[in-house]
């Protein structure tokens, strides 16, 4: 059994990472397991409070439960890109072969290190497996009894995920070389867009037949959430899931790069319940319901009508005219977007 190390960015939310480090202290792999932390450093005076509490914290407090605890502190703001990055390549120079990245908004079950390990060591010679995630929505998932976690391709958080670097390194190439947007011409021939939740679908044609880079394209060509579920249904491959989540995530509180408030809305995932097993049995999914739980998945975040119109409209032109006739047609519309998006904030 390898032990993959923990690589963890940060800058100023102290409550949200105390939080993750304490519970991640809690697991019982984790004097089995390397932690690596990456401290950046404030970009603007106001995140100084948050980002002292932390370094305070780091330096002070006990964290002897882990095989090891590194903090990589920066000297000047790199982003929160670039902090993970540095990261991902100080654990590969150190020859590790795998490794877990966690964001650090999130709350851990007390296995879900067990939970990531085992999975990393039982899928890692599926060519078809390219990830373990330690997310799961709140959903009864189809799965055959006992089993606790699932293949699917449908979606790819990174709320707590185990990566191969031999499976890993190949997927960020095909992103940053404009693999989606290659694909294309057989994502419409065989229609692999069925494989997508409606959510992934708008974003992946609103890439796959731009022409021009606006608002959040680049997304699609790195390696995020948004563009892994996309290249999952596209090039057929899948993520192992936990039938429990064993991560719950705090960021959606507006404190987050990239998440909105959503604490009032209902869909407040700091809510959801996690896993409380102290220990992980691997129990395979034998069903294999892909679809199923495809359906599922996204009658939990469908989009309206309304929200579905134009992709669908993109793909209907495409398949009648062409795939040109759908760039120009969204070409058009992106800056009259753009002038709703300026007036909505002239009003507002």
């Amino acid at each position: 059994m390898k032990y993959a190390p923990v690589i963890i960015p940060t800058l100023c939310r102290f409550e949200h990472f105390q939080r993750c480090i304490e519970s991640l202290k809690s697991n019982g792999w984790a004097s089995c397991t390397d932690v690596f932390i990456g401290l950046d450093y404030p970009p603007l005076e106001k995140y100084r409070p948050g980002w002292e509490k932390i370094k305070l914290y780091l330096s002070s407090s006990d964290f002897s439960a882990f095989a090891s605890f590194t903090v990589l502190e920066q000297k000047k703001n790199i982003g929160a890109s670039a902090n993970s990055r540095i990261l991902r390549e100080h654990i590969l120079s150190l020859g590790f072969d795998r490794w877990i990245y966690a964001e650090d908004d999130l709350e851990f079950s007390p296995n879900f290190i067990e939970y990531i390990d085992k999975c990393l060591d039982f899928y890692e010679d599926d060519p078809d497996v390219v990830g373990v995630t330690g997310y799961s929505y709140p959903i009864d998932w189809s799965v055959s009894e006992g089993a606790t976690c699932f293949k699917q391709k449908f979606n790819a958080s990174t709320w707590g995920t185990g990566y191969w670097k031999k499976k890993t390194e190949p997927i960020r190439d095909y992103l940053s070389n404009c693999g989606l947007k290659k694909a294309l011409p057989n994502v419409l021939k065989y229609k692999l867009y069925e494989d997508m939740i409606d959510t992934a679908k708008i974003e992946y044609f609103n890439e796959a037949f731009s022409i021009v880079h606006y608002l959040r394209i680049n997304l699609m060509r790195v390696h995020s959430d948004l563009a892994l579920r996309a290249y999952l249904a596209v090039e057929d491959k899948y993520y192992i899931t936990p039938v429990i989540s064993k991560t719950r995530n705090y960021g959606f509180d507006g404190s987050g790069a990239n998440c909105k408030d959503t604490s009032e809305s209902g869909k407040d995932p700091s809510k959801y319940r996690i896993d409380g097993n102290a220990y992980f049995s691997l129990c395979p999914d034998e069903t294999h319901d892909y679809q199923v739980n495809r359906d599922k998945m996204n009658s939990r975040e469908t989009r309206t009508k309304k929200e579905m119109r134009r992709t669908n409209a993109l793909i209907n032109m495409a398949d009648l005219f062409g795939i040109w006739s759908s760039k120009l047609f969204l070409l058009i519309l992106v800056p009259i977007d753009l002038m709703k998006i300026a007036i909505h904030k002239y009003k507002g």
